[in-house]
This record gives structure tokens, sequence and C-alpha cells, in this order.
């Protein structure tokens, strides 16, 4: 249902973007059935590679069911704090891995007390701090994504 509303108004938008609960719930599941690319956000933690293996698990299968058109844009770093010796170590992982060396964006999210209490005001990081680094990482994100992979055209 999802799929069918979106494309009766596809034609509104440039982009529509689908924001889904770190979950793989209903909606999580309707949004890949819908979607023509997922991103991936992840944060450079223990647990990490089983929350990434559980959402290619089901992608796979959403893929191979519902969605043949469903392709990975890429693995976003959220969180991140780039001078630890874990989160380089997991980048560093993810990069040498077959399968996702060419799918991880540059630009990350690094960890950022704007963006929590953006959310806790209900404002987007661009209206409550917009000069701050998360701000200007979702701004380098956003030029990133467009830039690179050219799927939103």
């Amino acid at each position: 249902m999802l799929k069918e509303h979106l494309e009766k108004i596809a034609g509104n938008y440039d982009y529509i973007l689908i924001d889904c609960p770190p979950s793989l719930g209903t909606l999580s599941t309707n949004s890949l059935v819908a979607a023509d690319y997922f991103i991936v956000p992840m944060q450079a933690e223990n647990f990490a590679f089983i929350g990434l293996d559980r959402i290619m698990s089901v992608s796979e299968k959403v893929q191979k069911r519902m969605n043949p058109s469903l392709k990975l844009a890429g693995i976003l770093f959220v969180k991140l704090v780039p001078r630890t010796k874990f989160s380089q170590a997991v980048i560093t992982n993810l990069s040498n891995n077959e399968h996702f060396k060419n799918k991880i964006f540059s630009t990350f999210i690094r960890q950022d007390i704007a963006l929590m209490e953006s959310g806790a005001f209900k404002q987007s990081v661009f209206e409550y701090a917009p000069n701050s680094r998360g701000s200007e990482d979702y701004m380098d994100f956003a030029n990133e994504i467009i830039k690179k992979y050219e799927i939103f055209k």
C-alpha cells in the first residue's frame, strides 16, 4: 500500500525520503518494498555488524520477493567519533569487505549534541543549530549522495 501511495504522489517531489526506526518492523519492511534505494545508518560499535547483517538479510529477501529493483545506496556512519581506534577499525573492516568496500559514504555524521537537542525540541538540526557540526555533516552527506550516486535525478 505504501508503494502504491508513493507512486501516486512521486511526480510532485524531487525526492522522497523515509526515515525508519532502528528496527526491522512493518514500517521498515514496507519502506524497502517501496524504495528504489536504501541507506544503512551505522554506528561504529560492538554490535553494529549484527544490525548490518540483519538489514542486508531482510533487504535481500525483499529484493527477491517483492522489489527486484531495490539497491543499497550505501552505509552512513552516524554518531561517529573518528579519532577512536575502534571507529577506525570498524571503518577499515568494512572498507576491506568485498560486499561493502564501494558502498561506504565518505561523509560521516559526527557525534554532536545539537543533533540530540534538535530532536528533543522537534526541529530539524538546520533550524535548531544551523552552524553546528551536525547540520554541516548532513548537508555534506546530501551533496555526496546526489553527486556520487546520482540516484535522485
